[in-house]
């Protein structure tokens, strides 16, 4: 059975709602950090999260390269 596109919608914006409002409350975590919590939250992969929200924030990192990277702080002004 096919999923309803409204409803994957409507749980992207709000992934994307978690993942800002973590970010404004925690300025001082890293990117992965908060991308593992909202994976959590919504029962979901990390890949997944960072898929949703990097339709809308490109500067979010993948995490299978975030390991190479020096890690990255969650920059709270861009939400």
């Amino acid at each position: 059975m096919p999923r309803d596109a409204a409803i994957l919608q409507r749980r992207n914006i709000f992934i994307l709602q978690r993942f800002r409002y973590h970010c404004k409350r925690n300025p001082k975590w890293r990117t992965d950090a908060i991308l593992e919590m909202v994976a959590e939250e919504f029962f979901l992969s990390i890949v997944t999260v960072t898929k949703i929200i990097r339709q809308d924030d490109q500067t979010v990192p993948d995490p299978r390269t975030i390991s190479r990277q020096k890690a990255q702080v969650c920059d709270a002004t861009a939400a």
